[in-house]
């Protein structure tokens, strides 16, 4: 099988030999994509009830909206079983917790509407119908697309900017560690069996 697109990726893309994950938790995770902080910072340590405080994250979204870029929330929010907008979007489509999986009740910009179909589909023809040529996401994307954007990081932004990486440029300070785990809760019996825990050197792979 050929694979240039694949090929070419390995050979110009940004190879992170090693890394180190914090929060291996869907919420804290979550939080910290769009905040560019760690747990012990933004609050959204655990799965339960934390909607008082997402509505309340540093979210960069409000970042690019004060640049003058137009952003959107189109999936799971889940840090918090409220669904309801945040600030930081223009556009907002998101469901109470987990969602469903076939004919999802949305909340499309605070108003609900019911949603026919597969959920992946729906979220999809949302997603498209903002964007319609790129989605991007990526770890450390917080001060990533800030810098992308023409602005500097504030300093409750944690992480660091991809972009000398997309340059060209490697800081002999930048990480070399990368480690993966997974957590799943019991009372989520779905999930059980699927934690793992993966350590990627160059020695080992």
């Amino acid at each position: 099988m050929r694979t240039p697109h694949v090929d070419r990726l390995a050979r110009e893309g940004a190879m992170c030999l090693n890394a180190f994950h914090t929060t291996p938790l869907c919420s804290p995770n979550r939080a910290s994509i769009v905040t560019g902080q760690y747990a012990s910072r933004h609050g959204i340590i655990d799965n339960v009830a934390r909607d008082a405080a997402s509505h309340r994250l540093p979210n960069y979204h409000l970042e690019l909206q004060g640049l003058g870029y137009e952003t959107a929330h189109v999936g799971k929010w889940h840090m918090g079983n409220d669904g309801s907008p945040r600030p930081g979007y223009d556009r907002w489509v998101s469901f109470d917790g987990h969602g469903k999986l076939f004919d999802p009740e949305l909340n499309v910009d605070g108003r609900r509407r019911a949603a026919p179909g597969f959920v992946t589909d729906v979220l999809n023809a949302e997603a498209v119908a903002f964007v319609p040529d790129a989605l991007v996401l990526a770890l450390d994307i917080a001060p990533t697309m800030i810098a992308l954007a023409g602005g500097t990081p504030g300093s409750h932004v944690q992480g660091r900017s991809l972009v000398p990486l997309l340059g060209g440029r490697r800081p002999a300070d930048r990480r070399t560690s990368f480690l993966v785990e997974y957590w799943s809760e019991n009372a989520m019996p779905w999930l059980v069996g699927m934690t793992y825990k993966a350590v990627r050197t160059e020695r080992a792979s």
